[in-house]
C-alpha cells in the first residue's frame, strides 16, 4: 500500500542566493574527504586549474631524474606490456585502498534507489544524519518538526521510509521500536510477541516468565520461545560498521598545539590540496593572437576557478576561526581532560566570532581536530549544561562519555545501575543527580540495567 498518496502541504522559507554563496555554503559544509574528492573533480573538469602539490611534485621528479641513475625506472623488457615499469620499493599503496563504508553511506545508498517524492526524500536523508552509530535516531522527533517547520506526521512518514531500509531495526528511536521493526520486516510479529515487548520487556529480561504468563494469558514455554526469539535480534544494528574501527579511518583537519601557555589552532600539512591558476593559460588571455572564441572559454573557466579557490580560502578561515574560538573556551578541557569540558552552544561560538548560528553548524559538522586527549569532531564540544543539583561547570557530553564508558567496562552479567553509575561518577568528584544518569543514558540509547541483561 502506497503510504505517500495525496496532498501534503509543506511551508518552506526561501532565501534567494546567488551561485558563488551556493558553493561557499556547499564547500564549507563538506568534510576534508569530501572537499579532497570535489577538488579533484573540478582539476577535471576545469583546465585553467592545478594543484600545486601535484605540480612541485612532478617537477621533483623530473628534476630529480637528471642526475639520478635511470636503472630504478627501466622498462620491464621482459614482460608482455613493455610499458609498464618497475615500482619502487618504497612507494606508498595506502592511500589508495578502498575505506569501509559507513552506516550512513549504505543508508544514503539505497535510498537513491527508491522513487520516493523528493519532499520526503529530504527529510529522510535529514533523519539519517540523526542517526547515531548504533543505528538509533538520536533526536527528538517533535523537535525535528519544529526546527524543519514540518508537520510531525510528515516526519514520522519519512522515518517509516528509513525504517524499511537495512539493517532491519536502522533508525529506532529505543530499544522497544528496534525489536519490533525486526520483527516486523522477518513476518513474525503478532499481537502476543508486540505485548510483551511493548509492556512487558523488564519482566522478561528478569526472566520472570511465570508472571508474564499470567499478565499477558500465555503458557510459559511460549514466553520463553518468545524470549529465545528476541534474544536473536540485534539490539545495535548499526554496529556491524564500526567492528572495523571505523574511527581508524578518520583524517583529522586540524590540530591544537600549546604555545606560550596558549592554544593555537592550525592546519595539519597535506589536509587540504593547495589549487591555483595555471599560468599557462593566464599568458593565453594576454596573448592578442588568442581568438575570441578561446578567450572567451578561458574566462569563463578563469572565473569559476577563482570562485572555487576563493571558497577554499573561505572555508579555511570560518573554521579557524570557529575552531579557535571552540578551543580557547574549552582550554582547560585541553590542559586536564574531559572532566572540564564546559557547557557550550553554538549561540554562543556564533556570537562570539559573529557568525550565524546555521553557518557555525554548517563549519563544526564533519570537521576533526586532534587535540591532547584524542581526536574529535567539533560538534563534540557543544553541549548544554546539567540541572542545579548536579556539577554545573562541567558540560553534558562529558557526563555521556563518563556514563557509556562505565557501561562498557561494567561486567555483563550483572548490569549497573543508574544508581550504581552515579556513586562511580561521585567518587571521581562528579555529582550528578540519578535522573540525569537516566536520561543521559536513554540519549545514549543504552537500556536499563535489567534491559541490558535481556540480550
Amino acid at each position: 500500500m502506497n503510504t505517500f498518496l495525496g496532498n501534503e502541504q509543506l511551508q518552506n522559507h526561501n532565501l534567494t542566493l546567488t551561485p558563488k554563496m551556493v558553493q561557499e555554503l556547499k564547500i564549507l559544509q563538506m568534510s576534508n574527504a569530501d572537499l579532497l574528492q570535489y577538488i579533484d573533480e573540478q582539476l577535471i573538469e576545469n583546465p585553467i586549474l592545478e594543484a600545486d602539490d601535484e605540480v612541485d611534485a612532478v617537477d621533483g621528479v623530473l628534476e630529480n631524474n637528471e642526475n639520478e641513475n635511470e636503472s630504478e625506472y627501466e622498462y620491464d623488457n621482459n614482460n608482455d606490456n613493455d610499458n609498464i615499469r618497475t615500482v619502487p620499493e618504497n612507494m606508498d599503496f595506502t592511500k589508495y585502498t578502498s575505506k569501509p563504508i559507513t552506516l550512513r553511506h549504505y543508508l544514503v545508498a539505497q535510498l537513491g534507489e527508491r522513487r520516493i517524492p523528493l519532499a520526503y526524500r529530504r527529510l529522510a536523508l535529514y533523519l539519517i544524519e540523526c542517526i547515531d552509530d548504533d543505528g538509533y535516531i538520536t533526536f527528538n522527533l517533535n523537535a525535528i518538526s519544529q526546527k524543519l517547520n514540518v508537520p510531525l506526521k510528515v516526519i514520522k512518514a519519512a522515518l517509516k521510509i528509513v525504517h524499511d531500509l537495512e539493517p532491519d531495526g536502522v533508525g529506532a528511536r529505543n530499544l522497544k521500536e528496534c525489536l519490533l521493526i525486526q520483527l516486523h520486516k522477518k513476518g513474525v510479529l503478532d499481537e502476543n510477541i508486540k505485548q510483551i515487548i511493548t509492556n512487558h520487556l523488564e519482566l522478561l529480561a528478569e526472566r520472570k516468565y511465570k508472571e508474564v504468563s499470567q499478565l499477558t494469558g500465555l503458557s510459559k514455554e511460549m514466553v520463553i520461545d518468545i524470549h529465545n526469539s528476541i534474544k536473536k535480534l540485534n539490539a545495535k544494528p548499526g554496529q556491524a560498521f564500526n567492528s572495523g574501527g571505523e574511527n581508524k579511518y578518520i583524517i583529522p583537519e586540524l590540530t591544537v598545539k600549546e604555545i606560550n601557555r596558549n592554544f593555537t589552532v592550525t592546519f595539519i600539512s597535506g589536509s587540504i590540496s593547495n589549487v591555483r591558476i595555471c599560468d599557462t593559460y593566464k599568458k593565453m588571455i594576454i596573448d592578442e593572437q588568442s581568438n575570441k572564441e578561446t578567450n572567451r572559454f578561458i574566462r569563463e573557466k578563469l572565473s569559476k576557478g577563482r570562485e572555487l579557490i576563493n571558497a577554499i580560502e573561505q572555508r579555511e578561515r570560518t573554521i579557524l576561526n570557529v575552531a579557535d574560538c571552540i578551543m580557547e573556551y574549552q582550554a582547560e578541557f585541553l590542559k586536564h581532560g574531559y572532566k572540564y569540558l564546559k557547557p557550550m552552544t553554538m549561540k554562543m561560538v556564533a556570537d562570539m566570532v559573529g557568525l550565524h548560528e546555521s553557518t557555525v553548524s554548517r563549519t563544526v559538522n564533519q570537521k576533526y581536530i586532534q587535540t591532547p586527549w584524542g581526536t574529535h569532531e567539533l560538534k563534540f564540544f557543544f553541549s548544554s549544561g546539567l540541572d542545579a543539583e548536579d556539577t554545573a561547570d562541567i558540560s553534558a557530553n562529558a557526563i555521556k562519555r563518563f556514563v557509556k564508558k562505565i557501561v562498557q567496562n561494567e561486567d555483563k552479567k550483572n548490569p549497573l545501575s543508574d544508581e550504581m553509575i552515579k556513586r562511580l561518577l561521585a567518587d571521581d568528584g562528579i555529582h550528578v543527580a540519578r535522573r540525569t544518569i537516566t536520561k543521559y543514558r536513554c540519549e545514549l540509547n543504552i537500556p536499563s540495567a535489567k534491559l541490558r541483561s535481556v540480550l
